[in-house]
């Protein structure tokens, strides 16, 4: 019989096979037809495809031996060891970060980039300046008091670090006068700058300045070189002028005043002023007398004095009375207000009596209407308002 040219083929496929298998024309499972108890059997080869290659299979990478063109192998398949996979030996560079030897490797040979040429990370304090890392230096210490932070970044005034031997102070801020200067420089009483941060008010040679005193004069400050603080508010000296300047308590002194006598003519009955003591011809001085000021300050008016021939017209009008009346003397001056003690002498209403007997004129404190006749009998008041000191 004939078979078909397909058929035929297959047959011969098969018994080759068998024939390499030196089974025979056993059936698959082995002579005796027997299935693999898992139920497998290969049915193309009649070959295990989990068995190991041969020994006579030939040099292969990861066969755990050395052989032609092989630098290393060490029968893993692992990169991170001394051999690579490709039974290269490891080296820094490679790509690959070999344990317990390499602490990085970016596959570079260069350093500046976080992993040094040596495969070692690159870190601040390692003494190598990574700019790529952002370093600006790196001196290998972790001390911030000289050229390099501990931050590795360079030390500079105003940073808060002191510089030993280039800074003499750093307080972190870019701002003088609080015991630091902008170039940190230290501040101290007696270098010319006022720090007003560390207390200072002046320097020595800071010229005096003048200030309010506490009875409101205008006074005077100096300096105090050791330390830069300005003495308490010195008062002025005092001058004539209605107030209390050297702030003792009293207006003015004695010298801004001067003593207004009384003088009587017993043979005419006139009454006249003067400020010394030495009578006119006909005249005797009596014990009444005041004091006015010398000079005009705040608050006063000039106190005159005219004369007709017969009387002395003691006024505040330098023209009062004209043209009967000439002559007008100029006694000193006199307050508009009983306010103030001058020289600590009391103030004393004066006031201008007038004598209708004979026409005379004089100046006495205030008495009442009740006690005129009484102390100045034939006497009558003509006005008040002005005020002297210390009369008698």
């Amino acid at each position: 019989m004939r078979l078909p040219i397909g058929t035929l083929a297959w047959v011969v496929l098969f018994l080759a096979g068998c024939a390499a298998s030196g089974r025979g024309g056993d059936p698959p499972g082995g002579p005796d037809g027997a299935v693999p108890s898992d139920g497998s059997a290969d049915l193309d080869s009649g070959v295990d495809s989990d068995a190991s290659p041969p020994a006579d299979a030939g040099p292969f990478c990861g066969n755990g031996v050395v052989d032609p063109g092989e630098a290393c192998d060490d029968g893993n398949t692992d990169n991170d060891d001394a051999c690579l996979d490709s039974c290269v030996v490891a080296t820094c560079g490679d790509g690959y970060i070999q344990n317990g030897v390499e602490g990085c490797d970016d596959g570079n040979g260069v350093g500046g980039d976080g992993c040094d040429e040596s495969c070692q990370l690159e870190s601040c304090g390692d003494g190598v300046v990574q700019t790529s890392l952002g370093e600006e230096c790196d001196d290998g210490n972790t001390s911030s008091n000289d050229s390099c932070l501990n931050t590795c970044m360079n030390n500079v005034c105003g940073d808060g670090h002191l510089w030993i031997g280039v800074e003499g102070c750093d307080d972190g801020n870019s701002s003088s006068g609080d015991g630091c200067t902008t170039g940190c420089v230290v501040e101290y009483c007696g270098d010319g700058v006022i720090q007003a941060g560390i207390g200072e008010e002046c320097e020595g040679g800071s010229p005096g300045q003048t200030c309010t005193t506490t009875c409101g004069s205008s006074g005077t400050q100096t300096c105090q070189a050791a330390t830069c603080t300005w003495t308490a508010c010195t008062p002025p000296s005092e001058t004539c002028n209605a107030a209390d300047d050297d702030c003792d308590g009293d207006i003015d002194t004695v010298s801004c005043l001067v003593d207004v006598w009384r003088f009587y003519n017993p043979g005419t009955g006139d009454h006249m002023y003067k400020t010394s003591q030495i009578p006119d011809a006909g005249y005797q001085l009596e014990t009444n007398h005041f004091k006015v000021y010398t000079s005009a300050v705040p608050g006063t008016v000039p106190l005159y004095q005219r004369f007709n021939g017969t009387d002395h017209l003691p006024t505040y009008d330098p023209d009062e009375a004209s043209p009967t009346y000439f002559g007008t003397v100029t006694l000193g001056y006199v307050a508009t207000s009983g306010s103030w003690s001058a020289a600590g002498y009391p103030s004393a209403d004066l006031c201008r009596y007038y004598y209708s007997g004979n026409g005379d004129h004089m100046l006495y404190t205030y008495i009442s209407n009740a006690d005129l006749p009484t102390v100045l009998p034939g006497w009558i008041r003509e006005g008040c308002g002005r005020y002297v000191w210390d009369f008698h």
